[in-house]
């Protein structure tokens, strides 16, 4: 006799709108999931009509807080997880007056420039060290569906810029282009909710910009990093990144690689119906991360568009 089941784990949506104390929409209101050890567990940011939504697909107790600029933070009752609409959330104005303004040369993680959101990937400790497609996954309102669908605060058909160009890739081939990058290479993550007639007519949920690093000097020059960490076993991470700029030719790669084992524990530990289960997994993670890109920028005279082409590659491999 043979007995075969199928899951599948439903995707949790909270969604809601916010307003202000004149019933106007409040965009780029910053929405945030806790759990009930107040753990951040996703956040997003509300398009232009004061809209957000969120997904997840984890079990527990969560609550949500909202901010925004100039306004007092609202906190929502702790609920169980599952589909939840919040309704209209109303922020009240901070009353209280501006003495000073300070300067400072510190850059947010998190900037705000007319419609367009700025992550700051370089400014990060989680962002180092990754996939381009890791660190997307940390940027307010996005939401990477089994490892292909990328989607901008619920809704799908993103258009993914890399350095102002069209990747002209979608679904697995995306994600793929995405993890073959490395996120050291990365300047920031910009995510435009409502593009301006300057972009491309595609993208109807919006556009998010991949910025990678790059030196604007003239002449040949890089740079090099490499670390090295131990735990429990030891690491090594390295970084060569060259650039060659003369006149309107720009000729730049890079190469990264992390070698070493990557341990995790993890288990379980329950009771149920007067039964106690308990489990632990010792896992080593030996894929050895490998990553290349090399790209030439020419900007025409007839024509001031930059036209350039990336090839990526990355290899995976166990070293025994």
């Amino acid at each position: 006799m043979c007995t075969q089941l199928y899951g599948q784990v439903q995707d949790k949506r909270i969604s809601g709108k916010v307003v202000d104390q004149n019933r106007s929409p409040i965009s780029l209101a910053t929405i945030s999931l806790y759990d009930h050890s107040e753990k951040l567990v996703l956040s997003t940011a509300t398009d232009r009509l004061g809209k957000f939504q969120m997904k997840f697909d984890q079990t527990g107790r969560y609550f949500v807080k909202v901010s925004h600029m100039d306004h007092q933070e609202q906190q929502s009752a702790v609920f169980d997880g599952a589909t939840i609409d919040l309704g209209t959330i109303m922020l009240k104005p901070v009353a209280s007056k501006l003495a000073e303004v300070t300067v400072e040369g510190k850059k947010k993680l998190i900037q705000i420039d007319g419609g367009t959101l700025i992550y700051h990937v370089d400014g990060t400790i989680g962002g180092q060290d990754v996939s381009v497609l890791e660190a997307l996954k940390r940027a307010p309102g996005v939401y990477v569906e089994n490892e292909s669908d990328i989607t901008l605060h619920g809704k799908s058909g993103v258009q993914i810029l890399l350095d102002g160009r069209q990747t002209f890739l979608s679904g697995k081939e995306l994600t793929d282009l995405l993890k073959s990058l490395s996120s050291n290479n990365l300047k920031s993550i910009e995510i435009i909710n409502s593009p301006t007639a300057k972009y491309d007519a595609t993208g109807a949920a919006g556009i998010i910009h991949i910025k990678t690093k790059k030196n604007q000097v003239t002449g040949l020059n890089g740079t090099i990093s490499s670390t090295v960490a131990y735990g429990i076993s030891a690491k090594q991470l390295q970084n060569v990144a060259l650039n060659y700029r003369k006149d309107k030719l720009n000729v730049y790669g890079n190469y990264s690689h992390t070698l070493g084992n990557y341990h995790y524990l993890y288990g379980t530990n329950r009771q149920q119906n007067g039964k106690a289960y308990d489990s632990h997994t010792d896992d080593v993670d030996k894929r050895q991360k490998m990553s290349t890109q090399v790209g030439v920028d020419y900007k025409s005279i007839a024509h001031p568009s930059l036209y350039s082409f990336i090839l990526p590659k990355k290899c995976h491999g166990d070293l025994v």
